[in-house]
């Protein structure tokens, strides 16, 4: 890869950023001369590591020890997000089967959230790899559906507004925590009934072991 081609390609992960951000660092890009650029493929940069490292704003939606859940600002469809480890894969085959599996477990719970949240008449799931990546950091895209919206996930995205984005992820961040808090409520009422029902028993062996420590008179 040539130096033409690189400064291409960090224009266009710079471009999926806020527009003050992406204009400044487009202007930034432009300026490197081709060492600089180069540099920059040694140094493996990865716009998504910078995200996750809070270096870039963003509007975040759920946020684990091991993943972090985003608004994608350049949306296939209203409400668009991107799921991505926190540690830097390419690809889903580099990934522990732990980590594939919190991520699909968040996507499964999510999936209901945002069709009511949003709206929606459905999901569509998508991850891109190798040739497909814009940023080599492999993300699970949760699209919102809408009747007739004829997606075309080549089409040229435009981005999105910054008030109707955080209204989303204010939005979608409620509903999480009102599923999550009812799953856990859900739980505890499960496990309650096992705690009486091992009552008794422990009653039981407190009597005898009462009767054996009582002193005859």
């Amino acid at each position: 890869m040539d130096a033409e081609e690189i400064r291409k390609n960090l224009i266009e992960q710079a471009s999926k950023l806020p527009v003050e951000q992406a204009t400044e660092l487009r202007q930034k890009i432009e300026a490197m001369n081709e060492e600089e650029l180069m540099g920059i493929v040694k140094s493996q940069s990865c716009l998504f590591c910078e995200i996750i490292a809070k270096k870039l704003e963003t509007f975040q939606i759920y946020e684990s020890e091991n993943i972090l859940v985003i608004l994608d600002i350049n949306p296939i469809s209203k409400g668009h997000m991107l799921v991505m480890p926190k540690k830097h894969f390419q690809f889903l085959s580099q990934m522990p089967n732990e980590l594939i599996y919190e991520i699909f477990s968040f996507a499964k719970t999510i999936s209901l959230i945002i069709i009511k949240a949003m709206n929606a008449q459905g999901i569509t799931i998508n991850i891109a790899q190798g040739i497909e990546q814009n940023v080599p950091h492999i993300a699970v895209n949760i699209i919102p559906r809408y009747k007739d919206d004829k997606l075309n996930f080549l089409a040229e995205r435009q981005k999105a507004d910054k008030d109707e984005l955080e209204r989303i992820s204010v939005s979608i961040r409620n509903d999480i925590e009102n599923a999550i808090n009812a799953q856990i409520k859900i739980q505890k009422e499960k496990e309650e009934p096992r705690k009486e029902s091992k009552q008794p028993i422990e009653e039981k062996k407190t009597e005898k072991i009462e009767k054996r420590m009582r002193i005859p008179r």
